[in-house]
């Protein structure tokens, strides 16, 4: 009889631990579950064109080109409507094709964050 109580006992505590495993929560996403308790998601980013106006040491101003969006050859914005500028902020991890010069051209991907635009890529055009 004892004999059988050795066997008995290691069997229903497997059979407590499987039961007990088998009722927990399943994980099937470990990036989200990392991701609960960490900042949001950065902004989505946005792209303009324009002419570098000026140039600081980690930001540089766009002048902006006029809206290319046109119907039948008509320009849609309005004729007399100043130009407008935005700033950029730059990083280490802004990407930067070609060099940065007041009066070039650039393409430059950015988004919002903490209220500034932040240069994701700037590519300068000739």
């Amino acid at each position: 009889m004892k004999n059988a109580w050795r066997i008995a006992i290691p069997i229903l505590a497997c059979l407590g631990l499987v039961a007990a495993v088998s009722s927990a929560p399943r994980i099937t996403n470990i990036a989200a579950v990392g991701a609960q308790g960490s900042a949001p998601a950065p902004a989505p980013v946005q792209s303009v064109y324009g002419m570098i106006a000026d140039i600081q040491p980690n930001s540089f101003t766009l002048t902006l080109a006029p809206s290319q969006s046109t119907r039948e050859g008509e320009h849609l914005g309005q004729a007399d409507s100043p130009a407008k500028s935005m700033t950029f902020m730059i990083d280490k991890n802004t990407t930067v094709q070609g060099t940065l010069e007041v009066g070039v051209n650039a393409d430059v991907t950015y988004r919002r964050e903490n209220g500034k635009n932040l240069a994701v890529t700037i590519s300068v055009t000739p």
